[in-house]
Parts: structure tokens; sequence; C-alpha cells
């Protein structure tokens, strides 16, 4: 961990931190998430094992680039590109499909399963397969499927989609 030197907190999700932080060997600027272990006992939570694997596998210009994985002191950081600019503020001005999503929680409530909305405390491939499918809309309409702005508004935005399908 002596390679990476935190500059500034950007963020905060459900399953972390995220710093802008610089590389002390290139003097890159990153960002460094930094995983909330909070059962230190059971080890690295599976959600971050999925999103490591995942980002391993997915070279891609729309999504962030995973550049390491340092596990030291009980402690789990990843280390990503970094993109200078404020994900809200983007999100919300450009509706084109050349963004870049990052893993914030910002970004992230978008793709939240209606369940975890709802304060389930159970993660697994059902809330994974709500993700996915969201990222699919998404990348056929280009546009995101429910934009929401706090996770009531996402709620709503889900129950109103839903409210307006037609019965069969």
């Amino acid at each position: 961990m002596d390679q990476y030197e935190k500059v500034e907190k950007i963020g905060e999700g459900t399953y972390g931190v995220v710093y802008k932080a610089r590389d002390r060997i290139t003097n890159e600027t990153i960002a460094l998430k930094k995983i909330r272990l909070e059962q230190e006992d059971e080890g690295v939570p599976s959600t971050a094992i999925r999103e490591i694997s995942l980002l391993k596998e997915m070279q891609h210009g729309n999504i962030v680039r995973l550049q390491d994985v340092v596990h030291s002191e009980k402690r789990l950081y990843l280390v990503f590109e970094y993109l200078d600019l404020d994900l809200k503020k983007h999100m919300d001005s450009c509706p084109e499909f050349g963004k870049d999503p990052r893993i914030i929680k910002v970004v992230t409530l978008w793709y939240r399963a209606p369940e975890i909305l709802l304060g389930s405390r159970h993660y697994s491939t059902p809330v994974d397969v709500w993700s996915v499918g969201c990222i699919f809309a998404e990348m056929v309409n280009q546009r995101p499927l429910f934009p929401g702005d706090s996770e009531i508004d996402e709620l709503f935005k889900i129950f109103r989609c839903r409210a307006l399908r037609p019965q069969t």
C-alpha cells in the first residue's frame, strides 16, 4: 500500500470509500476504493470478489479500468483509473451513451434491485441479474433505465414502470 498516497475522499457507497490518490511510482492520479471488511474473520466479501473478477475480464471504453488489487493489513483496496469529473453532474447533463459509468454510490443506485432498495440484506444471483438487465437496457436505449437520484426516487421509477406494463 506504500505505492499509493491518498489525496482526498471523493465518494462513499454501500461497500466502501473511494479516494482520489497518487501512484508514487508513476505519479499518475488514480481512484483508490477501500472495500469495507465488516466481518474481518470471514475474509473478502463475495460482492468484492465478483466485482474484481468481472472488472479484470472487461476491457471497454465505457467501463472503468481496474489497474491493481492490494490486500494488506486486513484491508482490501481496488486501484482504478481516475476520471476527473462530478459523476452526478456528468450523468445528468450527458444523456448520450458516451459516458463512463464509475463504481460510486450515485451510479450503482440506478442498477440496484428493488429488494435491496427495500432493505433486504440477502444478496445473491437475482440481484446481479437485475443489475445486468438494467445495464443491457441502458446499452440498447442509450440512456439509464431507472435514473433515480435517491433510493426512494429509484423505487418510484421502478414501480411506475411496472405499473404501466399491460397485465396478461
